[in-house]
This record gives structure tokens, C-alpha cells and sequence, in this order.
């Protein structure tokens, strides 16, 4: 019986590092099966039944997934009542599979054929802009340092799929002039201060008096960086600015200290 206590006392010892490592390898699982699959994109998503949420599925104000009509007209049990800097927000889905590894493609593995399908599928739910006053399309900017090593600003690409698609002038509105690291490698709490003056308008004397503004990124998170471009946006006198996202993720994910280190390596090594 002692080497059977033996064995018992050893794995015991080393089961904290045996739930690590095995927490890495399913992290990286579904980090990197974008990074090795390229299949086309309409194919992929109609082969497993995906579809975009219909709009009475989430908040139109935070974009957060409710149930089925039970968004109030002052937004959901999340914001309802707060101020938020944009008016309202346009989403496909929340941030799972198998939505997530498609996005993860489109942003690190540079298959830029995801914007066309993503594009479209905004552009069908994006209501008509009023024609008495201009619209503009913008997108949210990466920093020149993280645009020339990743080659493209994904959500430029998708807003040029909308402007395309409501014949809608595309311009870029907003810079990003502190190289702040990515939203999702960092836990929720430190989200706010790392967009902190991160950004300012391309003009300093933008005027967009009464303009209808479309503000494309792929990710919700935490809404942090979201609400600093439509902050600026407002103050340069933009009439309404609507927020468009592929998928929106829980703001409070991510919060286990151990799951967030691991992650942000892997991301990290794929960027």
C-alpha cells in the first residue's frame, strides 16, 4: 500500500500545474484552430446554422444578450438609466463559438474574406439613415504601430463593406495616438484607463454639426474605447452616432487572473 500513497501524494502535488497546463491547451484550442482553417466564410457559418440574432434578442442601447423582448426602452438590467455616449448599438451576436473563431481569422490570420460577409450582414441590420441630414461611416482606428504589423485595420474593412453597401460616404474620423494594449488582455477593471486619452479627432476643428454618425469595430467589450470615439464624435457635434459590432462580449469576462495570463500570452504570440 505505500507506493499507492506514494503515487496519490505525488499527483496531488502536482495537480495545480496539471490544471494549468491543461487550461492552456484548451485556451489555445480555440486561439489557434482559426489560425489553421481556412474555409470559406458563408460556407462555414451556413453549414452549423448560425444566424445573426434578431435585434429583440439584445439591448439596443449596451448591446448585451436578453431575453426575447424584454430590453426596456431605457435599455436592459445592465444600463438601465445610464448615460451612454452612443445612441444606439448594432450587433450579429454575442462573443461564443463559433462566432468567435471567425472573428479571431478576420483579425489575426489576415483572411480579409470575412469582411465582406460580416460587412453585409451588418449593412442588412442597420436601419436606413435619415435623408435630411448627411451620414458618415467611420471606424474605430488601430495605432500606426499595431496597423503596420498586423497589414489592416479590420473594422476600416468593415466599414467600407457598409459604405458600400447604403451607398454612404466612408471616413475616417477618429486616431489613435497611444499605442494602448488590446481591450481583451486586460481584465475588465483596467479596461477604462487603458483608452484613457488614447484618442483624439484626425481634425481639430472637425465640424459634424447635425451629421449621422456609423461607428464600425468588431468587438464589444467592456464599451470603453467605444465611448471615447463617440465621445469625440458628439463634441464635434455629431447628431446621433450608432454603434455597429460583429458580436459583443461579456464585460465581465475573463476576471479568473490564472485564465487571463494564459490567454494574454497566446494572443500575444498570434497578433
Amino acid at each position: 500500500m505505500r507506493p499507492f500513497h506514494i503515487k496519490i501524494n505525488t499527483t496531488m502535488q502536482f495537480l495545480p500545474q496539471i490544471i494549468r497546463i491543461r487550461k492552456a491547451f484548451q485556451l489555445t484550442g480555440r486561439l489557434l484552430l482559426p489560425n489553421v482553417m481556412d474555409l470559406d466564410a458563408a460556407d462555414y457559418l451556413d453549414d452549423i446554422d448560425w444566424q445573426p440574432d434578431p435585434p429583440e434578442n439584445y439591448c439596443p442601447h449596451c448591446g448585451q444578450t436578453v431575453g426575447p423582448y424584454t430590453a426596456l426602452p431605457k435599455g436592459c438590467s445592465d444600463c438601465h438609466n445610464k448615460r451612454l455616449a452612443w445612441d444606439r448599438i448594432i450587433r450579429l451576436g454575442s462573443y461564443d463559438p463559433p462566432l468567435d473563431r471567425r472573428i479571431k481569422a478576420f483579425k489575426y490570420n489576415r483572411q480579409w474574406k470575412w469582411s465582406a460577409y460580416f460587412g453585409q450582414l451588418i449593412a442588412r441590420s442597420l436601419p436606413r439613415t435619415s435623408k435630411s441630414y448627411p451620414a458618415i461611416i467611420t471606424d474605430v482606428p488601430l495605432h500606426r504601430n499595431r496597423l503596420y504589423k498586423r497589414g489592416y485595420n479590420q473594422s476600416a474593412l468593415l466599414a467600407k463593406q457598409i459604405a458600400r453597401y447604403h451607398n454612404i460616404q466612408y471616413r475616417p474620423l477618429v486616431r489613435r495616438i497611444v499605442n494602448t494594449l488590446p481591450q481583451s488582455q486586460l481584465p475588465p477593471s483596467k479596461r477604462r484607463s487603458n483608452v484613457s486619452g488614447a484618442f483624439q479627432l484626425i481634425h481639430p476643428d472637425l465640424d459634424l454639426t447635425n451629421t449621422q454618425i456609423i461607428l464600425v469595430d468588431d468587438i464589444k467589450t467592456s464599451g470603453s474605447t467605444l465611448k471615447q470615439c463617440s465621445t469625440l464624435l458628439k463634441q464635434a457635434g455629431a447628431l446621433t452616432v450608432t454603434v455597429t459590432v460583429i458580436a459583443v462580449a461579456d464585460p465581465k469576462s475573463y476576471d479568473d487572473p490564472e485564465e487571463h495570463n494564459i490567454r494574454q500570452a497566446i494572443e500575444q504570440a498570434l497578433q
